[in-house]
């Protein structure tokens, strides 16, 4: 298990209900924190609700409604305004 990974949250946005599975239980097993979105607009919803503020943001980029590369733009808006952690990362996958 990774040290670092205890204090890390991490965000899965991903409309596969399988992929996140996977990737949430990989990562929760490594000690990573994990919320999980299953659209944009829920993942705005959690980002904005305050209930998580990830320091790594997982975006599937194929998503229906919002996509990947919109939803990136608005969560580094959000980082820029102080909603996220100024040292947060959103990866497309």
């Amino acid at each position: 298990m990774s040290e670092q990974g205890h204090e890390l949250q991490v965000l899965i946005v991903d409309d596969d209900a399988v992929m996140g599975e996977l990737l949430d239980a990989l990562l929760t097993l490594e000690g990573y924190r994990v919320t999980r979105a299953l659209s944009g607009d829920e993942a705005l919803e959690v980002v904005y609700r305050g209930e998580s503020k990830p320091e790594v943001i997982l975006c599937d980029m194929q998503m229906p409604g919002i996509g990947g590369g919109e939803l990136a733009a608005a969560l580094l808006a959000a980082r820029a305004a102080g909603t996220l952690p100024a040292s947060s990362v959103v990866l497309g996958m």
